[in-house]
Order: C-alpha cells, then sequence, then structure tokens
C-alpha cells in the first residue's frame, strides 16, 4: 500500500508496520505517533540514528562474510597453523 505524491504520477511505498519494527524498537513506534505532527522530526532524528548503527552492522558483516570466504578456500592441514585463526586477524 502507498501513497502518491501530490502533483505526480508517482507511486511511494508506505512503511508497512514490519519496517518500522526491523529499524527502531515498539516504544519509538508508538512514541512516533502520539507526537502527533512533531513526529515528522522525531522519525528524521531516529532515521539518522539508525542508519548509523546499521552502516555499523553492514560493515561487520562485510568483515565476517570475508572471513567466511577465506575459510571456505582454506587447504590447511592444522587449524593450529592456519592465518585465519591468528591472534592478529581474529576479532575479539
Amino acid at each position: 500500500m502507498g501513497a502518491a505524491v501530490a502533483g505526480t504520477t508517482s507511486f511511494r511505498p508506505a512503511p508497512s508496520y514490519t519496517t518500522l519494527r526491523d529499524v527502531t524498537s515498539l516504544p519509538e513506534i508508538r512514541d512516533l505517533f502520539v507526537a502527533g505532527t512533531r513526529g515528522n522530526e522525531r522519525l528524521r532524528e531516529l532515521a539518522r540514528a539508525r542508519a548509523a548503527l546499521v552502516e555499523g552492522e553492514i560493515a561487520r558483516l562485510r568483515n565476517v562474510r570475508s572471513w567466511l570466504t577465506q575459510a571456505s578456500d582454506c587447504g590447511c592441514e592444522d587449524l593450529g597453523d592456519c592465518e585465519l585463526f591468528a591472534a592478529s586477524t581474529c576479532a575479539p
């Protein structure tokens, strides 16, 4: 379901409850609706904060993917000798 943008024939999908739940908590969703017209500014603040967190998680997951890709190609006979498990390459 979406909302037409005034003066255009464009169609913009409306955010679903599931989308909101994926990026914020239930109390924050409630606060957005309780805030009424002030909810727009609160939504922008929340979006900026969550975008920064998502970027950090994307970077972390890229590192995980890189390690897993290397591990899938590992030909080491002994994990004790494997560079993937060297102290300098393992994240805490």
